[in-house]
């Protein structure tokens, strides 16, 4: 399952080891010895690309809640004068 959700069985541990070699299982082994990281590495690219989309649509987010605070700034900014101007009369 880890496999197929991008998890990378080239990656090494401290002790210098792959999954390969630390599994115990045999048939955890296999797998790992068998899987094609063709798909690994598609899978990391839409992996990437979905971080890249997603930096993408908070950047924009951040920059429409910018531009809302900027223009209650600015109402707030008018109301601050025209009430300054009220009290100096």
């Amino acid at each position: 399952m880890l496999l197929q959700y991008g998890a990378d069985p080239r990656l090494y541990a401290e002790d210098g080891l792959t999954p390969s070699q630390q599994s115990s299982f045999e048939h955890v082994r296999n797998v790992l010895d068998s899987w094609d990281i063709a798909v690994t590495d598609r899978l990391l690219q839409k992996l990437q690309v979905d971080q890249d989309k997603q930096c993408a649509d908070d950047r924009q987010m951040t920059e429409v809640e910018t531009q809302q605070l900027e223009t209650q700034l600015l109402a707030a900014e008018k109301e601050y004068a025209t009430v300054e101007k009220q009290v100096n009369y």
